[in-house]
């Protein structure tokens, strides 16, 4: 569990949010299971028969098919393709994860592609995934 707790009411998170539906997670087939553990997910998120542990998923997160998301924050709006497996990384705004891909696994082979900071969290932008920076409405 963590340090810090986000319910104590002598120390509140105030946010303004847009009304979003809420979390939801699909898929209960052996291999293929929409999961969250000890991980903090905003309204509008969706993960579709993946696993996403100890992270933060900031709002209209959409997780396809197969994924890993561990020890990781995803930004609003990230949609993720089928199949990655994302690792102590931070995924920023708006981005779109391919099928396949791989972060924080090989830090030699992230240095590549994202930049990966002295404490081994990889970073990773549109713009190091190929895509031009989106904006929020």
């Amino acid at each position: 569990m963590p340090d810090s707790n986000l319910c104590d009411e002598e120390w509140p998170i105030r946010t303004d949010q847009e009304p979003l539906p809420p979390a939801t997670f699909v898929f209960d087939d052996e291999g293929r299971r929409g999961t969250a553990i000890d991980t903090i997910v905003a309204s509008g998120c969706i993960a579709s028969g993946s696993i996403v542990r100890r992270s933060l998923l900031f709002s209209n997160v959409h997780i396809d098919d197969r994924c890993t998301i561990e020890g990781s924050v995803i930004l609003p709006g990230v949609e993720v393709g089928r199949r990655p497996v994302v690792k102590k990384a931070v995924v920023d705004r708006q981005c779109r994860l391919p099928e396949g891909l791989t972060a924080g696994l090989d830090h030699d082979e992230d240095r590549r592609r994202f930049h990966v900071t002295e404490r081994a969290i990889t970073l990773i932008v549109s713009e190091t995934l190929g895509q031009q920076a989106r904006h929020l409405r």
